[in-house]
């Protein structure tokens, strides 16, 4: 039996299986038209991604040769106002190419 003949014979018995596949494909779209799907609730600590505070970034300064820190803009500020440091004072942070003069950063002094 060739297969043409065998699949015109499966047809004429009922025994099609894309017209099985097709008929159970149907059947599951309407079951799922039918249901009632809710979406749960956002749960109460989320915090959308727009409201995420922005991390500061954290500096080492190189004072007297050494390298210390890592320290806050805040407190290179403070440090800055007690006089302990000066705004040519040597900066670096990840991402930097170099150590840097504290005046040449913007937002540091």
């Amino acid at each position: 039996m060739t297969p043409q003949e065998f699949n015109t014979m499966d047809k004429m018995l009922g025994n099609n299986p894309v017209e099985k596949l097709s008929k159970q494909a149907t059947e599951s779209i309407d079951q799922m038209k039918n249901q009632n799907i809710q979406m749960p609730a956002m749960p109460k600590s989320y915090t959308p991604f727009m409201q995420t505070p922005v991390p500061e970034h954290s500096y080492l300064l190189a004072v007297n040769g050494q390298q210390t820190g890592p320290y806050t803009v805040a407190q290179i500020q403070q440090m800055l106002s007690q006089g302990s440091i000066t705004v040519e004072s040597l900066v670096w942070r990840s991402g930097m190419m170099d150590w840097t003069p504290i005046k040449n950063v913007p937002g540091l002094f």
